[in-house]
């Protein structure tokens, strides 16, 4: 009996062995073989000087339109024109609003699809009191030790001047007749958001005589519910995509976990949620960020509110996640309010067998030799959000190479990007360009 067993044992296991090792063998790798495209000589001198020069204006958004230095974006319109004037002829300008600008360049074939490359002009404002700590002034454009350093060489003024360096080139040679290995992440889906106030109101008096819960203690119980009641993480969805273009290229351990998923996803999500970044990846995630409640500490509050944020994972929705937040809490003397300042349902994901995405993963392949291309998702909200009932996809993509202390300079402290790094990027958009023309 003790021989039957083992050997039934035996056979399981080596079955279980072979269907892991068939998984993985069947996980082939996705990255499309094409021939780098020899490194074009740029004038990079005067590039870096327009993104120096650039970076000087300050096109400082805020949510208050009147308190937008719209000069500053008028002079910033100027510097564009005098700068790319080749460009500027090739195409046509719109201004949108106030101070967007849309530019139509006409093909050699009017009648295919078009595509929109997006950078932003504005900047977000210097923490008040962070000045100091700034190496060089933020808006001074300093070029030293190889790299630019100042508010917008990261987000987004540089990828702005790059796409019109770029532009610029192709318009000067008569482009369109007539007008560890390095992770390529295209953006093929973006999360939604969604801010709830809390709110809970008390009778108020002294604290002398307190009921048993207070206005705050129904806002902090509230809030403790929520992050002790997280979203569940999932694989499916754009992660899966991500894994299956990334897993293939992975050292032996990873690539089998990755390849058989559908046995070691627990695992998988385990090890993913011990890192901020890559369990935002997995789930709606929920971020307690504003509390108020109270004027002095012997008087009982009348009211107060607690904001949390929320980004939302593609499958779930603004209203799946108020109803989530609604149930969590379970207490009528707490009401839960979406704000307007946040709002919006996850982006639709887009196509991996559209020519959008071979357009990127060619170029990618084509200008960082040996880069492994997988679609991602943006977990922070960008403008292409708004092109969603009029584009047949959208991607997110910069061609820039980020190190690990890169993405907290971006809206932080420090901002900068390297002149080689810039230049590459400029490289990126003239063969990007060139190959959307074929």
């Amino acid at each position: 009996m003790t021989k039957r067993l083992l050997r039934a044992l035996g056979l399981a296991i080596a079955l279980l062995v072979a269907v892991l090792a068939f998984h993985t063998l069947r996980f082939r790798s996705r990255q499309l073989a094409v021939d780098p495209v020899p490194e074009r000589p740029l004038p990079g001198k005067a590039m870096v000087e327009r993104l120096q020069k650039a970076i000087t204006f300050r096109t400082i958004s805020s949510a208050d339109p009147a308190q937008v230095d719209r000069a500053q974006f008028d002079a910033f319109h100027a510097f564009l024109a005098q700068s790319f004037p080749r460009f500027h002829q090739a195409t046509t300008r719109e201004v949108i609003g106030q101070s967007s600008l849309l530019y139509t360049w006409k093909g050699s074939q009017p009648d295919e699809r078009p595509i929109l490359l997006m950078a932003h002009q504005d900047v977000v404002p210097v923490e008040p009191g962070s000045e100091g700590a700034w190496k060089y002034p933020p808006f001074d454009g300093r070029l030293e030790d190889g790299y630019l350093w100042g508010r917008g060489t990261l987000d987004d003024k540089a990828a702005l001047l790059a796409l019109l360096e770029s532009a610029e080139l192709l318009a000067t040679e008569g482009f369109v007749p007539g007008v560890q290995t390095p992770v390529a992440s295209i953006g093929i889906a973006e999360k939604g958001a969604l801010s709830v106030e809390l709110r809970a109101e008390g009778a108020g008096g002294h604290s002398s005589m307190p009921p048993p819960t207070t206005a705050v203690g129904q806002i902090a119980r509230a809030v403790s519910l929520l992050e002790a009641h997280p979203f569940a993480p999932r694989l499916d969805g754009v992660a899966e995509s991500t894994f299956d273009y990334l897993g293939p290229e992975l050292p032996l351990a990873q690539r089998v976990a990755l390849a058989n998923r559908w046995l070691l996803g627990r695992l998988l999500v385990a090890q993913l949620g011990k890192s901020a970044t890559t369990a935002a990846l997995l789930h709606t995630t929920t971020a307690a960020t504003m509390l108020s409640g109270g004027v002095k500490d012997n008087v009982l509050p009348q009211h107060a509110t607690a904001v949390v944020n929320f980004r939302i994972l593609p499958g779930d929705s603004v209203a799946s996640v108020l109803a989530h937040v609604r149930t969590t809490i379970d207490d009528p003397g707490v009401t839960a309010t979406p704000l307007p300042s946040l709002r919006g349902d996850p982006s639709p994901v887009a196509r991996l067998d559209g020519p959008g995405f071979q357009l990127l993963h060619e170029t990618v392949r084509q200008i960082f030799p040996g880069a492994i291309v997988a679609p991602g998702l943006v977990l922070g909200a960008t403008d292409s959000r708004h092109l969603a009932p009029v584009a047949d996809d959208t991607y997110r993509f910069l061609p820039w190479l980020f190190h690990a202390d890169d993405p907290a300079r971006v809206h932080g402290t420090n901002e900068r990007i390297s002149v080689a790094n810039y230049e590459q990027g400029i490289r990126f958009f003239i063969q990007l360009l060139k190959n959307a023309n074929h």
